[in-house]
């Protein structure tokens, strides 16, 4: 940076350049000054909602009012800020009636920007878990007090009109909904008790409660077939003692016949129990098939049951809630305090305009003269001597001013302490104009 290297040159620096660094200062004070006094003015106001919990403290409620309380305000502040609220609200109140240049969609940001919802907490959870929000704050800043205040409770009273509705809107909702599932899964059970009944008709015989029966049946024609093979067998053996004695006399033939007669009637009996073993038999087989239905079966009638209870419970819970909020019993807002018009401006914009521009001003002024000096690289002092050539001067001559270089030095130093005092002043003059000294004006914030 050329010779300016440490402290002591640029302490030299100002003092040689300081008449040209309280000018340009003063000049960007004075400039920012008149671009602050030509600020448009800024009031704000705040109307505060308090957010009364459910009276009633059903866990339904309470629960509802801890996990979704954010939710809602989110929500809340969606539709409040909303194109078509920002629009109406501009049009109700003549927002930005003097600024015939702007377009809807510039006043509705305006507008928006002009608009702050704070959420106030009841407090820390020692838990870590959410804490209901207990307030709401709604704050409005406008270039008039009157609208600034008409806006924020025109904004209130929406809050309050659109949780109320919302709130009924919810409610009945939620009771019609789980009133058409529980018609629903009324339905469903009976169609499925209908169709479980038609499968235990169709398969009787193979149905699990009858299984030892019907394996009992099946022994007992098991012996009945066993008897029957025995009795045909004497028979056969008798007629077989018959037919052997050459020709049958009539006596003869006549138990003969019998014996055909009764050993057809054994072969009838016999075919007709095998085929009612044979019925039993695959009834028998098809039981596993019938008892993994009917386990399918009674699951999905044990799910639709289990799901009708809780459906029903809650469309009880529904329906308390409906009476609650009938009753204004659920959660709710209640206006705690109303926004009044501010009597003074904020202050904090002009205040960091000003401070910002003093500032600014002197960085440029310090620029400036640094930028001037670098382009002047003069080796002032011995010390800078030893420092660029890194020779050690045996002897500095100091400047003796001449009369008439006393008389500018006493003179600069005059303008200087005049410069000074005309900053000063000037800087007091700007925050004083920008609202430093003014009382600022807002609704009190409830406690949590």
């Amino acid at each position: 940076m050329g010779n300016i290297q440490t402290l002591a040159d640029v302490i030299a620096l100002v003092r040689r350049r300081f008449l040209s660094i309280v000018l340009i200062v003063l000049l960007g004070s004075l400039a920012t000054l008149f671009a602050v006094l030509r600020m448009p003015h800024v009031y704000e106001t705040a109307a505060v909602l308090q957010v009364e919990l459910p009276r009633v403290a059903t866990e339904t409620a309470m629960g509802e009012a801890v996990s979704r309380s954010s939710q809602r305000l989110q929500l809340l502040e969606q539709d409040l800020t909303s194109r078509d609220s920002m629009l109406e609200m501009v049009e109700k109140h003549g927002l930005f009636r003097d600024q015939i240049a702007m377009t809807a969609t510039e006043k509705v940001i305006a507008l928006r920007r002009s608009i702050r919802i704070e959420t106030v907490r009841a407090g820390q959870n020692p838990f870590g878990g959410e804490q209901p929000v207990s307030a709401l704050v709604i704050v409005v800043q406008l270039g008039s007090p009157d609208k600034a205040a008409s806006v924020a409770n025109d904004l209130a009273a929406r809050v309050l009109n659109l949780t109320a509705q919302k709130q009924s809107e919810r409610v009945r909702e939620t009771l019609e909904f789980y009133e058409a599932e529980e018609d629903r899964l009324g339905l469903a059970i009976a169609a499925l008790e209908a169709e479980i009944t038609a499968f235990k008709n169709a398969n009787v015989d193979a149905l699990p409660d009858g299984m030892q029966a019907r394996r009992e049946e099946i022994g007992r024609l098991d012996t009945t077939l066993r008897d029957l093979d025995l009795q045909r067998l004497t028979l056969n053996q008798e007629l077989a003692t018959l037919t052997m004695r050459g020709t049958p006399r009539t006596i003869e033939q006549r138990q003969i016949a019998i014996l055909e007669a009764q050993i057809a009637g054994l072969d009838t009996q016999r075919q007709a129990t095998l085929g009612r073993r044979a019925e039993i038999q695959d009834a028998v087989n098809l039981a596993p098939m019938v008892e993994t239905q009917l386990g399918t079966f009674s699951r999905r009638l044990q799910q639709l049951q289990d799901q009708y209870s809780v459906i029903t419970r809650r469309r009880a819970e529904a329906e308390t809630s409906q009476r609650l909020d009938s009753e204004r019993q659920t959660e709710r807002f209640e206006l705690l305090e109303a926004a009044l018009p501010p009597d003074y401006p904020v202050a904090s914009a002009r205040r960091k305009v000003m401070v910002f521009g003093v500032f600014g001003s002197v960085m440029v002024a310090m620029g400036l003269a640094l930028v001037l000096e670098l382009r002047n690289p003069v080796l002032r002092s011995a010390r800078q001597m030893e420092r660029a050539l890194d020779l050690r001067p045996v002897i500095a001559l100091p400047v003796l001013p001449r009369p008439r270089s006393r008389r500018k030095g006493i003179l600069r130093r005059i303008l200087a302490a005049l410069g000074a005092g005309l900053v000063a002043g000037g800087a007091a003059l700007a925050m004083k104009a920008a609202g430093v000294f003014q009382m600022r004006s807002g609704a009190p914030r409830p406690r949590a």
